[in-house]
This record gives structure tokens, C-alpha cells and sequence, in this order.
């Protein structure tokens, strides 16, 4: 998996690239979320256009991040959610937790 990132209108933007399966992809975003926060960076977005895959370990590494954004303060939303990522969600009940849009534009609004 691959992370870019940018800020729009001061909120951090990361698009997350290939699939979310847990091991090596954990390592990264929890990185990046601990680099936000040190930051004080505490609105964030993930981009989900271009993940492919994801797997009980990815929805454990999207729970994590969550939990460690909103124990510091901050907020973590989803965008591009893919169908069956959205499937996974609903099933699992964490639609109710990890807000999700549509858009970037659309999650990045929520924040304003």
C-alpha cells in the first residue's frame, strides 16, 4: 500500500493506494497518524478511491486509527468508500463508528 498526502483548507487528506490487509499497511498508517498528532494535525481524511482490498485486518487498522484520533481530540473520516468495503462496514456494524462520504469534497465539508 501506498500514502500520499495533502492538506485542504487544513485538513489532512491521505490517499491510501493498493489494498488494506493488515502486516506492512498497519505499520504505515499508524505511522502517519502518530505524525499527525505529534503535529497536532486533527482532522483527517482517508481517501479510499484506489484501495483494491480489505481484509479484517484492514478494518482493525481503520478502527485503530480512529480510536487514537478521537482519544487525542481529533476526527477521522473516510471518502470513496468502495461497495464492498461498504458492505464489509454495514455487516460488521462499523458504519455506525467510521463516519464515510461519497467524496473528498464531501468528508472534507463535514469538518467546517
Amino acid at each position: 500500500m501506498n500514502i500520499s498526502e495533502k492538506r485542504v483548507d487544513g485538513i489532512i487528506v491521505l490517499d491510501l493506494q493498493g489494498s488494506l490487509m493488515g502486516g506492512p499497511e498497519a505499520v504505515l498508517l499508524n505511522d502517519a497518524v502518530n505524525r499527525f498528532l505529534d503535529q497536532k494535525s486533527l482532522k483527517v481524511v482517508l481517501n479510499l478511491s484506489s484501495v483494491e482490498r480489505v481484509n479484517s485486518s484492514g478494518l482493525g487498522i481503520l478502527i485503530k486509527a480512529l480510536t487514537t484520533f478521537k482519544t487525542n481530540g481529533g476526527e477521522l473520516k473516510l471518502a470513496h468508500v468502495n461497495e464492498n468495503l461498504m458492505n464489509l462496514l454495514v455487516m460488521t456494524k462499523l458504519n455506525t463508528i467510521l463516519e464515510s462520504y461519497d467524496t473528498e469534497d464531501a468528508a472534507i465539508k463535514s469538518f467546517l
